[in-house]
């Protein structure tokens, strides 16, 4: 690939220097190159290593540009001022991608540390630690607008900041093996409405620690669709989500609510995740979702369930399968409690129709514990239970409301 080094247009990274100029004149330096080559090439703008960092104003990408860090240390970047957007593709970008830098926000990013503008192609976020050093987080670390097509996250870490915010109507957006860590409000936020709607979204090998200490936060992953628009082709696996030991109602320290949950999704697969230690549920799939798979999950010591088909507010949840789980120990037991008995549960059904319930464990190994039931339903018809191992319950195998 072709390559524009900041340094040569004047890029200081000493922590002081307004580097702004020079690094918006190597880009459009690369944009240039690409346009000469009729579109064919690829070109890097490269940030070497730094003894500091480099401050930079606003920063947009145009078409078959990348911004690469290089070194025996990932460059760090800073906005010099205070934005509302801070690196940004330009309108209609194809293949752009920002690859092993630091980003930090600083408390000076209201609303995202990248955006992908309306119409963006083919956007790779690759080896960049997008964190917020100082101040009020930005809103999202990474955000889209309309049109987002093929946008590919891998091997990030993102904390201090509402980390990845999917509106409007991305296609095909796979987030793979990248850390969350003291995360505000979300994780992992993706949001429908009535005009837009998600469509092809992987969630893999991902580890989303607990979030900033204090505050109410939400959950780490939360998947909503509208009525209708249901977000379409979610798959959501081997990943390990941890909750901060304290729920979304506890009103002394609040904590998290469901570590992972889809509302309103339709041809979803949630397999092969470990979530645990706090939230109300580990996995909820709940308010008109629909023809999922939810398998081979391991659920333990959460608040309430460890996994939740349909909720008290729910209907017309079905067509789902939820197989080869292991839940464990959950529902809490002590100050704040308002979980009904029946939710303290291994599996719960609630507000759904045609769900099988087979071959997953669902209790406890030890002497004591606050799981109440192996598999609870109620309001719901069609659900088959088969070949379950339910055995060390506190009361009961199954509860029927």
């Amino acid at each position: 690939m072709a390559q524009i080094n900041v340094r040569n247009y004047g890029a200081i990274g000493d922590g002081r220097t307004d580097s702004t100029h020079a690094f918006r004149t190597a880009i459009d330096a690369a944009s240039r190159r690409v346009k000469a080559s009729l579109g064919l090439a690829i070109v890097q703008v490269v940030i070497p290593s730094a003894t500091s960092s480099y401050r930079v104003g606003p920063l947009t990408i145009p078409t078959n540009v990348e911004l690469v860090g290089t070194g025996a240390t990932r460059p760090r970047l800073l906005p010099k001022a205070s934005v509302a957007r801070w690196i940004t593709t330009a309108s209609n970008a194809r293949n752009t991608a920002i690859r092993n830098l630091v980003l930090d926000t600083y408390g000076r990013v209201a609303e995202a540390a990248i955006t992908m503008a309306s119409g963006t192609s083919g956007f790779a976020i690759a080896s960049t630690q997008i964190t917020n050093g100082a101040g009020t987080p930005a809103r999202a670390g990474i955000d889209t607008r309309s049109g987002t097509r093929n946008l590919a996250i891998s091997a990030c870490t993102l904390g201090g900041i509402t980390a990845v915010r999917l509106g409007y109507n991305p296609t095909n957006t796979s987030i793979r093996q990248t850390t969350f860590k003291g995360w505000v409000d979300r994780a992992v936020w993706v949001r429908s409405d009535e005009t837009y709607a998600v469509n092809g979204l992987t969630i893999d090998s991902c580890t989303i620690l607990p979030p900033a200490p204090g505050g109410t936060v939400r959950q780490p992953i939360q998947i909503n669709g509208a009525d209708s628009k249901p977000i379409q082709n979610v798959t959501i696996t081997n990943n390990r989500v941890t909750g901060p030991g304290t729920d979304y109602n506890d009103t002394t320290t609040p904590g998290t609510a469901d570590l992972i949950s889809l509302h309103r999704c339709e041809g979803f697969t949630v397999s092969g995740n470990t979530v645990t230690g706090g939230g109300d549920v580990g996995i909820t799939v709940a308010q008109q979702s629909r023809n999922g798979v939810v398998s081979n999950n391991t659920s333990f010591a959460n608040f309430s369930s460890g996994i939740a088909i349909g909720s008290g507010t729910s209907s017309y949840v079905r067509d789902i399968s939820v197989s080869g789980n292991r839940c464990l120990d959950n529902g809490r037991v002590g100050r704040n409690d308002t979980t009904p008995a029946a939710a303290r549960t291994g599996i719960y059904v609630q507000g759904a129709q045609t769900v099988s319930v087979k071959d997953n464990r669902s209790g406890s190994d030890s002497a004591t514990t606050s799981q109440l039931y192996g598999v609870s339903t109620a309001r719901s018809t069609g659900v088959t239970i088969s070949g379950n191992d339910l055995h060390g319950n506190a009361r009961s195998s199954t509860y029927s409301a």
